[in-house]
């Protein structure tokens, strides 16, 4: 985290970019579930797309997803399964929009 943490204060989006994959790689590995860490791995590849397209979105989203990835690891040390499935509910809606925006953003500037 504190690399990523020093790379939103940079500004830095390909750094953050690529420490964030690196964080959310470590998290599927230690899912101590042989088939959901299989199936994130699977999705990796288009995590990394969504997570690109997202960030390209500007500084505010680097600093949301920063913040969203703090409170995921300090959710997980908790072991608060409650508020993890929240979480990634209103992430999943939440990041959805942005990613669907951030690609008819990338096609339109084509």
């Amino acid at each position: 985290m504190a690399l990523l943490e020093e790379d939103n204060r940079r500004d830095d989006l390909q750094a953050f970019y690529e420490h964030g994959i690196e964080f959310l790689s470590a998290l599927y590995r230690h899912a101590d579930n042989r088939y959901l860490t299989d199936t994130l791995t699977d999705m990796l590849p288009l995590t990394q797309r969504c997570l690109y397209a997202i960030l390209r979105a500007g500084k505010s989203q680097m600093d949301r997803t920063h913040q969203f990835l703090e409170t995921l690891l300090k959710t997980l040390i908790a072991r608060d399964t409650s508020r993890l499935k929240q979480m990634i509910a209103e992430f999943g809606q939440d990041y959805s929009l942005l990613a669907q925006s951030a690609a008819e953003a990338l096609e339109g500037g084509a």
